[in-house]
């Protein structure tokens, strides 16, 4: 699988990696598996890890997919929260940025794209480095 995730419900925080080749379905499966997490709870921010991607094996229909699953589960009365993306590639910095434009002005969703991962850090007012945060504890994060 290239991806991995950990929650922590301390820092109300997902944490995705998506690393090599990466599939619309690798995609599916990460969301879907975080928010079966019994540590899941709506309203949690994500902050995605993008560095590591090698390949999007998909395009604009697979975006659209995506970007409608994220405007279901947002909908009226749906907890705020935030995506946080760290894209510092071509490729999945404009991917994200299609990404972001689909969804638009959905009212309970931030979505903030960095290619700089220390920028994309303080965007979660935090200073932890990614290394640190997907090596710690969930519970002491």
């Amino acid at each position: 699988m290239p991806y991995a995730y950990f929650i922590s419900p301390k820092a109300n925080l997902v944490c995705h990696h998506l690393h090599g080749a990466v599939s619309l379905d690798d995609v599916k499966s990460v969301m879907e598996s975080s928010r079966k997490d019994p540590a899941f709870k709506p309203g949690m921010d994500s902050f995605i890890a993008l560095d590591s991607v090698t390949d999007l094996q998909f395009g604009y229909n697979g975006i659209a997919q995506l970007s409608a699953r994220m405007i279901a589960l947002h909908g009226p009365g749906a907890a705020r929260s935030r995506r946080i993306f760290h894209a510092p590639s071509d490729l999945t910095f404009g991917m994200i940025r299609m990404y972001k434009s689909l969804i638009g002005d959905t009212k309970n969703i931030d979505i903030c794209i960095f290619r700089d991962f220390e920028a994309a850090v303080r965007c979660l007012g935090r200073t932890t480095p990614w290394h640190e945060l997907k090596n710690a504890d969930p519970a002491q994060v």
